[in-house]
């Protein structure tokens, strides 16, 4: 497989995943948006029945319930493993690269540190509770936020953990208990985000995204270097007509592609991944500089939603920014808790 066929598949993998994880719902307020969604999930279900066969689709939505729909432990360890993956990467092919080129090591350190600061994290965002809800603090926790009567209803019970809901939380069907401040069930880190770990979430995010920014960098450095002290940059080829002619970037990538495929593609693999991620961890930064939940959007463009069907209009009613305190005291609540 070439380099061009590679970055072809990459982009359409990555277009899909930005999709999925920025898209919104087809709840969603922009007409745009609720077409993609509806039309798309129509498409996707009629080639998903035609292409498929049954007892494939039976077995692959048996394994996405059990994967995205209960509590395991894979997603964890498969983040472990590319973890591990571009860790070895950069200790092994760009790390003695650049140091044959004589590249500052302030960079290396950085880049190492970064790996460990990220690993940290995420320990953190697994194993530290997101706010649990249970008997003994949930009449602590009614008084922290007032109730909107718009996503949130006074006195409304879950009657799954037998007790009254304080506003902003949910139960969450998949840890079977509520969570105050419930963001969102992340797979990732085999819990969900809440008042308990959101910090430590929004830390993550962008720790990953820049830490896949500093390894492509170091990486593509590295690759330069090679192509420029082996004389690769000054090459030249012969064409159909037997003309000499200069090497252009895409001639000297794919000779790269050949002679180092594992740099290439974890470089190829780390570019996309700094938009994707970079995209996702911006989308929580604005959450909490607006003191915003995933749920609470969700639930908004539920009930705006609802008002279409109905035929009524949209009067700002339904605000998006209830629970906000201004910026700085928003990120001090996100990062610091409510003290």
């Amino acid at each position: 497989m070439d380099l061009l066929t590679l970055m072809i598949i990459y982009t359409i993998v990555f277009f899909s995943s930005t999709l999925l994880v920025f898209g919104g719902s087809k709840d969603s307020n922009i007409a745009v948006v609720r077409w993609l969604f509806i039309y798309g999930d129509k498409l996707s279900s009629f080639l998903w029945r035609s292409l498929v066969p049954h007892r494939i689709r039976r077995w692959l939505n048996n394994l996405s319930n059990r994967l995205l729909y209960q509590r395991n432990h894979v997603f964890q360890i498969i983040y472990c493993l590319l973890w591990l993956m571009v860790f070895l990467h950069f200790s092994l092919s760009v790390d003695p690269l650049l140091r044959k080129y004589h590249t500052s090591t302030g960079f290396v350190i950085l880049a190492y540190a970064g790996f460990f600061i990220n690993l940290i994290l995420f320990l953190c965002c697994s194993w530290t509770s997101p706010g649990i809800i249970n008997k003994s603090n949930y009449k602590k926790l009614v008084k922290v936020y007032r109730y909107d009567d718009q996503m949130y209803a006074k006195d409304a019970k879950c009657m799954s953990c037998q007790i009254i809901k304080p506003a902003r939380s949910k139960h969450c069907a998949i840890c079977d208990h509520c969570v105050h401040r419930f963001d969102h069930h992340c797979s990732w880190i085999n819990s969900c985000v809440g008042a308990g770990n959101v910090r430590y979430f929004l830390l993550f995010l962008w720790s990953v995204t820049l830490q896949c920014t500093t390894v492509a960098s170091l990486s593509t450095l590295a690759i330069w270097k090679v192509a420029k002290y082996t004389g690769l940059l000054d090459a030249h080829y012969m064409d159909a007509n037997n003309v000499k002619r200069p090497v252009n970037i895409f001639i000297i990538v794919q000779h790269l592609f050949l002679k180092r495929p594992f740099v290439i593609f974890i470089t190829s693999s780390l570019s996309l991944l700094v938009l994707l991620t970079g995209g996702f961890a911006s989308y929580h930064l604005y959450l909490a500089c607006t003191n915003q939940t995933t749920n609470e959007r969700y639930k908004l463009a539920a009930l705006r939603a609802a008002k279409r069907k109905k035929g009524l209009k949209n009067h700002g009613g339904e605000k998006a920014w209830t629970y906000s305190k201004g910026l700085w005291r928003n990120l001090q609540e996100v990062l610091l808790g409510i003290r």
